[in-house]
Order: structure tokens, then sequence, then C-alpha cells
């Protein structure tokens, strides 16, 4: 039953490489499958391969390191278990580019220490992924235990007992339920966290359900991971947005809305919209079970209510350079750039426009960018220079001037300091002829007469 591996071969002797496609490998007790353990069809596959899972209960813990892997229940969670009968971590996987695990259960994952005086830190009773991305969906994690009993001094840390995720990548939870998984110390020195998950991974849930994880906090959520459409009666902390979720154990801090936080309140009726089959008036807690996206009008809401049939979603919206997280409406309306819903400002960036400054075009300032100003002859005053603070005042005009025979571009003060003739401002000398002079013509009236001798000898001594 394994599927044949596709290669095609093109001109071996010319020394072409080959092209191999995934396989699909297929692990049955009853051996009619090619495996009948998931740790031998997990050896025996190749990167990116997908391993189908016949129902069973599968008594092992697998371990793999340094492939990308599908595992995935043929039938479903309820029927397709993996089962570490308490004798340690369950799945251990690490160094991989992604790990999809779907519709099957993790459990009986169990890891006691007692007696580690260095300093020992444990990750994950049932799943521990280390340096990969994990996309877990339709399954269940449950019964898993990790734990240090004695009351003594030693400095233990343990962390998940679901789940743990550490190093890099990111996760996605979609419908997965988490159930009686147990983190918790005993004795001073040592710490816990994360009952059914831990993480210092960026991720999502989606439509996830959470109850009865005991010892520490339920969920150890990494800054600005996403909880949509949740039901958790276990405690969250950390930094994260929240939305349409019921969460009656705690919720640490969050950005969000059309959450309850009541477990009193869960059964209240009200008016539930959604893609799967519009509005019904049902309780909240109903809402968010049967529907991947729902939308709750609130208390006594009913389906005409504007907040349920009117899905307005907050996400990251670029706005001149800067990232709000904003309706979408909102967005719209002031010009922005939506990134879609749920998406949180740190996950986007924002392009950077020009940066703006005085432009100085005749004697007026405007506010544009360098480029504008150069395009309008215009004077840049600067990057983010105000008007205020911009000298648009026009420098006096010069002009052709005659000094006798010469020319000169100069001011028309300067003009007449030289007792020459201007000729108008913007002229040039270029285009402008001067009078030629002759020889004691004082007065410059191209005649030489009485008055110039008069001028002479009011003018006669020594010069200013």
């Amino acid at each position: 039953m394994r599927a044949m591996r596709v290669a095609i071969i093109i001109g071996a002797c010319l020394g072409l490489a080959g092209t191999a496609a995934a396989d699909t490998i297929y692990v049955a007790q009853d051996g009619t499958g090619d495996y009948t353990t998931i740790q031998a069809a997990m050896n025996a596959a190749q990167d990116g391969d997908e391993i189908l899972i016949y129902p069973g209960t599968y008594y092992e813990r697998p371990v793999i390191s340094g492939k990308s892997l599908s595992l995935i229940g043929l039938s479903g969670r309820d029927v397709t278990i993996i089962d570490g009968q308490d004798g340690g971590r369950v799945c251990d996987i690490s160094d991989c580019d992604y790990l999809v695990v779907e519709g099957l259960t993790i459990q009986g994952g169990r890891i006691i220490d007692n007696n580690s005086s260095d300093g020992n830190t444990h990750y994950g009773g049932g799943l521990r992924v280390e340096n990969c991305s994990l996309t877990m969906r339709d399954s269940v994690v449950q019964k898993n235990y990790l734990a240090k009993t004695a009351n003594n001094s030693d400095a233990i840390v343990m962390r998940g007992g679901g789940v743990a995720l550490e190093g890099s990548g990111t996760f996605q939870f979609e419908r997965v339920l988490f159930v009686a998984n147990n983190c918790s110390i005993a004795g001073a020195n040592s710490s816990a966290s994360g009952a059914a998950v831990y993480t210092t991974q960026l991720g999502t849930y989606t439509s996830c359900r959470a109850y009865n994880n005991t010892g520490s906090t339920g969920f150890n959520v990494a800054t600005h991971s996403i909880i949509d459409s949740c039901h958790f009666r276990d405690s969250v902390s950390g930094t994260y947005y929240l939305y349409n979720s019921v969460m009656c154990g705690g919720s640490g801090t969050y950005i969000g809305f059309g959450n309850v936080f009541s477990c009193d309140e869960e059964g209240t009726m009200g008016a539930c919209c959604a893609d799967e089959f519009g509005c019904e008036v049902m309780t909240q807690r109903d809402c968010f079970q049967y529907s991947l996206h729902p939308r709750f009008g609130g208390p006594g809401s009913q389906c005409d209510t504007p907040d349920c049939t009117t899905y307005d979603p907050y996400g990251a919206c670029c706005v001149a350079g800067g990232c709000g997280y904003m309706r979408q409406s909102a967005c719209e309306a002031v010009g922005g750039d939506w990134h879609g819903d749920y998406v949180p400002c740190e996950s986007v960036s924002c392009p950077v426009p020009p940066a703006l400054g005085s432009c100085c075009v005749v004697e007026a300032c405007i506010q544009v960018t360098e480029d504008a100003c150069a395009q309008a002859d215009g004077r840049w005053q600067g990057d983010l220079v105000p008007c205020a603070d911009a000298d648009c005042t026009l420098p006096p005009a010069v002009g052709a001037c005659c000094v006798g025979s010469s020319c000169l571009d100069v001011t028309q003060a300067a003009c007449f300091k030289a007792q020459g003739i201007f000729a108008g401002e913007l002229t040039t000398c270029g285009d402008t002829t001067c009078p030629s002079v002759c020889s004691g013509d004082v007065n410059l009236d191209n005649t030489v007469d009485v008055n110039d001798i008069l001028l002479l000898i009011a003018n006669y001594g020594p010069c200013p």
C-alpha cells in the first residue's frame, strides 16, 4: 500500500538530476499498511512525506529529528490514539520546517523528576516541538503529566504538561481539545508553567477548548499570539489578542472584543452569527462550539442586532507609515492599508512615506516632499522643517547696470551707488546694450559742453 515514489530521471548519461515527489505512507496495526508502528513509518519517511494512520491505540513514544512530516489519523481523533503509557514524553519532534498533526489523540505522557539538583528543565509531557513550526487540528491532548513531586529544594523547571513549543518556529492550533493535563512542582526553587500548553513561539488558537488542566497556569501564551473563538476554562498568562471567546479561568493581558469572562454567563442566550449557518439564537457556549469564526451579539440579542449581523473585525492598518490596530471600517475611512482580520501590527511592515519638509515657492511656503519641491522650482528648506522656521523672503532682484560703457548684473541699489544706468529687474547684460561714452561727457548726455564743465567744477576737490 505504500504509494510509489515518483522519480523522473532524464538523460542520466548526461548527468541530469532526478526529481522525487513526496510519499504517502500508511500505518496499520493489523499489518495491512506499510508499517505497524508510527515510529517505523517516521524512520522510513523522507522530508515532506505524509503518514496516514489507521484507527487504533498505538502504545509507543515516537521521536524524530530533521524531517518535516504530516501525521494524520484517517478516522479522526476519537479512534486514533498515541498512548505513552506513562513511560515518558509521548512525542518528541525537533529541527524541521514543519510538523502537521491532524485527527489524533496524544495521551499518557508522564515525566517526574525529583532528584535533579543541577537544575534540569523538562518540556512537554505529551508533545515537545523544538525549532519547528507546528500545525495541529481536530486533535486531543489529554492526560499528560509533567511534575516534580518531592518537597525538596532541588531546582527543577517544568514547562508544558500537554504541549511545549520551544526554539524557532510558529504554531497553529485549530479545533484542538486540551483536557486533564498537569504541570506542577513541589518544594522551593522550582517552577512550573503551562499545564496545557507552554510556548515562546508566536501563533494562533482557533476554536479550541480546554478544561481541567491543573497544577499551574493553563496556557503560557507568547506575546502577540491570537486566541479566536475558543472556550477555555483554564487560566491564560501573557499578552495577546482575544476575540469571541469564553475565558473562565483568568485571562492575562489582552486586546480584543466579543468575549465572556465568567462561566456563569456561557449559557446566556443571544444572537450567534457565523458563515456556516447565518444567524441563530443560542447560548454563547454553543455559538463558539459549532462555528469556526462566530460573532456573538451579546446576552439577550436577536438576529437583527448590528454587532452580530455586521462583521467588522479588528486588524492591522497601515496609515502614513505607522500601524494602528483598528476595525476594518475605520481603516478604510482614513485611507489606510488593511492587512486582514485579527492580524497584529507586530507581524506587518508598513511602508514609510517620503519625509515632508518646507519648500519656498516664490515667497510662499508649502509642506511637500523634496522631489515635489524640485518639480515646482521651489527652494527646499529641509526634511521635517516647518514653514514657521522657513525663510521664504526673496533676495533683491538683479538686473543689467551700465556703468560707462561697461555692464554689470547687480541690484538696482548697487547700480545707483555706482552711478550707473539700471536697465530693469531680471534683465541681463547679455540682452542689454550699454551706450558708448565719449571722453569729457561727465553727465552722459552724449555731448561735451558747458554743463560738463560746471558739473566738474561743482565736484572739484578730494573724493569722499
